[in-house]
């Protein structure tokens, strides 16, 4: 199944681009919440047509690392 667009909402947007800006002491994990769905109208569904699936995003849940869960024996990459 090939995805044509992605549609954001304007709020998971800028949850994104605040995780994006964070810088390296905090830690955040992020899960996007959305769907996919086929955006055909119904006069061109017994037409031939290319794929035109759209997926969804409509909400972002954050979860910050808890300052107890740290590690002093965690093994950082760098990239």
């Amino acid at each position: 199944m090939a995805v044509a667009s992605v549609a954001v909402t304007s709020p998971v947007l800028e949850v994104c681009l605040s995780h994006a800006l964070s810088n390296e002491t905090e830690e955040i994990m992020g899960l996007l919440l959305g769907d996919v769905v086929d955006t055909r109208t119904q006069a061109t569904k017994d037409k031939d047509y290319t794929e035109s699936m759209q997926a969804r995003i409509w909400a972002v849940s954050l979860h910050r690392r808890e300052q107890a869960a740290r590690s002093a024996q965690r093994v950082e990459i760098s990239p």
